[in-house]
């Protein structure tokens, strides 16, 4: 028997699912690079997804943070999801921008990835910031900066 077409949507589904049950050993490149495929356009106007798939501790710990902090991360993530992506970029509180790409403490991250994807940064309290990368309506957290010091103002 004929299988219906499936349609964009439900491929993003099912390659995402598949991403997601894929072990570590999988590349990010990879991973990136399929999610991209299947990209149907902008996706400014849908609600950003946080997602720690490629999280590095070993940069910097949550353990590090006071419980002050940890709150106010905690606050971030919910109000980045609250927001649609338009939203996310337009928020002087987060201040949400991209990470430059000549930066060396984030240029094997870029070559892992895609040389296309920025780095962006987000602000979480006066001081500490987060950076990741966004693909599609996901923002995959990558590392923690408690203490401001990758990009001091």
């Amino acid at each position: 028997m004929l299988q219906p077409a499936m349609s964009k949507k439900d491929k993003l589904r099912k390659n995402i699912t598949q991403i997601a049950s894929h072990s570590q050993k999988e590349s990010i490149k990879e991973s990136v690079q399929q999610l991209i495929i299947y990209d149907g356009g902008s996706t400014n106007k849908q609600k950003p997804i946080v997602v720690l798939k490629y999280f590095d501790p070993a940069i910097e710990c949550l353990s590090e943070w006071t419980q002050e902090e940890l709150k106010s991360l905690s606050n971030t993530l919910s109000q980045i999801q609250s927001k649609t992506w338009q939203g996310v970029w337009e928020d002087t509180g987060l201040d949400c921008k991209p990470v430059p790409k000549d930066n060396d403490q984030f240029s094997s991250l870029i070559k892992l990835i895609d040389e296309e994807i920025n780095i962006l940064q987000m602000r979480v309290g006066r001081k500490p910031r987060i950076y990741g990368f966004r693909v599609n309506q996901y923002f995959f957290l990558y590392r923690l900066d408690r203490n401001h010091s990758v990009f001091p103002e």
